[in-house]
């Protein structure tokens, strides 16, 4: 994890947990954490942030690439400070194309033959994620790389993008966030333990 985002969810008023209901999110999935990553956006503080750890990796990787599309929603605003700070072209992926208009999926611009940059704010079972890859590579885009925020670190989500030709890449994973906040006495011993173990085990009871 880049030291710098350390505790920066927490700073951002980000995360929540709950062991009792627990939240459930668009997979079916049910959890003992939610994070909101379109928080860490509102503050200029840890806006200025996550966008300097994605800039510094985007840099560090040397990724090649002149186009950088967000997925909606939640990869829209990193997308956009990113295009603006390199100075490239940004485009964004909608979950479904509209129904009315020009009925478009890929909001901004052309794609075809373009190498894309795929950004993410967090990658689940990485299904949304891959499957707006593919309406980019229907598009004709080149897409090498998706850089994510944050992520679960579930073994299907790097199946996923592996089975579409795109490496991976997050910032930090979510076990670096409960051991964040049992660090910040957030989370007791135990309830660490609880997540810790959820996260391997996602489709149990915690």
């Amino acid at each position: 994890m880049d030291e710098t985002l350390r505790g920066l969810h927490f700073d951002a008023g980000a995360v929540n947990f709950n062991f009792t209901e627990g939240y459930t999110y668009t997979s079916g999935m049910r959890a003992p954490i939610y994070i909101d990553n379109r928080k860490l956006f509102y503050l200029p503080s840890t806006r200025e942030r996550v966008i300097a750890s994605l800039r510094g990796f985007i840099e560090k990787e040397k990724f090649d690439f002149d186009v950088l599309a967000g997925v909606a929603t939640g990869g829209i605003a990193p997308a956009a400070l990113l295009a603006a700070a390199f100075d490239v072209q940004f485009v964004y992926v909608r979950a479904k194309s509209k129904e009315h208009g020009l009925k478009r999926r890929i909001e901004g611009g052309e794609v075809k033959g373009r190498n894309v940059l795929v950004i993410e704010d967090m990658i689940t079972t990485g299904g949304s994620s891959v499957d707006a890859v593919q309406a980019l590579q229907a598009e004709g885009a080149i897409i090498k790389n998706c850089l994510s925020i944050t992520s679960f670190n579930f073994q299907s989500s790097w199946g996923a993008f592996k089975n579409v030709g795109v490496s991976l890449h997050p910032l930090m994973f979510v076990s670096d966030i409960i051991e964040e906040a049992h660090r910040r006495d957030i989370l007791s011993s135990e309830e660490e333990k609880k997540a810790l173990g959820w996260l391997k085990d996602p489709y149990t009871s915690w």
